[in-house]
């Protein structure tokens, strides 16, 4: 989870570095959220889901 977050931080500064912000940015974070979780092993990320819905 820690390195997910890293993850996101970095690619939210490319973003702004960019000058690309707000609903653009929104959807690109959803967007690369999806790929990770796709690519995220089932077990894993069912515990995350378990974990982020208490």
């Amino acid at each position: 989870m820690e390195k997910l977050l890293k993850e996101i931080e970095l690619l939210n500064e490319k973003l702004e570095s960019l000058g690309i912000l707000g609903e653009r940015k929104e959807e690109m974070l959803k967007e690369f959220i999806k790929v990770r979780a796709a690519t995220m092993p089932t077990s894993i990320l069912k515990s995350r889901i378990s974990r982020i819905k208490k």
